[in-house]
């Protein structure tokens, strides 16, 4: 009877080894925590490649850290309320949703060179390299603000007809954006400043993270739900549809790993594998701490950058009435994922 118990015990310990090496489930995890200074709440995360470098979004400031020790390299300040940062021409540009404006800085000295104004409320903001332009999407006016980063000039203003959430350039000629409050993505033509695709994503309710895979033309597109849709980004339609945790703000693509990562305000990160354009499998579900739904990627090491903090109880409002629990002072930090031992 010992020598049974023995045996199924060893296959069961044989067996959670095989499960734990598998080559589909890497090992994301929370290697390091990183605390910033000042309080308030963030967004959009941004890496530069070129600099190693890593841009926080913090209230009304901007953060840039050091990508490979976690030193803050400095800030800028002076903000009202930032959602995100775009790179072009050797600027930075952030969308400063409570000024309606877009700030643009010296990343050498974190000094702000201009101001431009916005449409109401801007919030995402990308580069796109093909037509060297920059793109504000305006959240409150429904429309974009495109900025010849070169001029510091707005080149147009291009209505959309909904409240644009995210977008991804292709690098050819298209942006890509989804209308959080129509359950559409549309396609923009970069250089003419002219809609040319209006996708109604059925089972995609309030669409918010998005990322691409540009060489096989897939988006990857978050929905609230818990689901994430693969989009055909020649046809709009949808190829493919993936559980994912609750409260996605975030999607990356790591095109060498083949790995895609939806990070969710409910303290998960879903990797899902690329196995081909149309197919795709979860691989696993990375614990984070709760709100942590905002990230970059690190192209180069792998790692994923996350924020979150800690909040305090919920005020009292009225019902209907959106309020948020206040962030408590000194807990603002940077979370760093990927497959390494954890630091202390």
């Amino acid at each position: 009877m010992n020598i049974k118990i023995a045996a199924i015990v060893c296959l069961a310990v044989l067996s959670c080894a095989a499960f734990a090496e598998e080559p589909g489930a890497p090992g994301y995890h929370v290697s390091k925590k990183i605390s910033l200074p000042g309080d308030g709440g963030w967004d959009f995360l941004t890496f530069d490649a070129a600099a190693r470098r890593v841009y926080v979004t913090h209230g009304d400031q901007v953060q840039a850290l050091d990508a490979d020790s976690g030193a803050i390299l400095g800030a800028v300040t002076g903000l009202k309320g930032v959602h995100g940062i775009a790179l072009s021409d050797g600027k930075g540009f952030i969308s400063d949703g409570k000024d309606d404006s877009v700030d643009v800085f010296d990343p050498a000295t974190f000094k702000t060179i201009q101001e431009i104004k916005a449409g109401q409320s801007p919030d995402a903001i990308i580069t796109d390299p093909y037509s060297d332009r920059v793109f504000a999407f305006n959240a409150k006016s429904s429309d974009l603000t495109v900025i010849d980063p070169k001029t510091l000039k707005v080149v147009a203003t291009v209505p959309v007809k909904g409240r644009p959430e995210f977008g991804v350039a292709d690098g050819k000629g298209a942006l890509f954006l989804d209308l959080e409050d129509k359950n559409e993505v549309i396609k923009v033509d970069t250089k003419k400043l002219k809609i040319t695709e209006r996708w109604k994503i059925e089972g995609c309710d309030e669409p918010s993270a998005m990322a691409m895979d540009v060489a096989h033309g897939r988006i990857f597109l978050g929905c609230s739900g818990k689901h994430m849709n693969v989009l055909d980004a020649g046809t709009g339609k949808s190829v493919a549809s993936l559980p994912i945790g609750d409260g996605v703000d975030a999607i990356t693509f790591d095109s060498d790993k083949k790995l895609i990562f939806a990070s969710c305000g409910d303290g998960t990160v879903t990797v899902a594998r690329q196995d081909s354009a149309d197919g795709y499998k979860i691989v696993e579900t990375a614990a984070t701490p709760a709100h942590a739904k905002t990230s970059a990627l690190d192209v180069k090491t792998h790692r994923l950058f996350l924020t979150t903090a800690e909040f305090g109880p919920m005020p009292e409002h009225k019902p209907g009435e959106r309020k948020r629990p206040p962030v408590l002072p000194g807990t603002f930090t940077v979370l760093v994922l990927d497959t390494n031992p954890p630091q202390r």
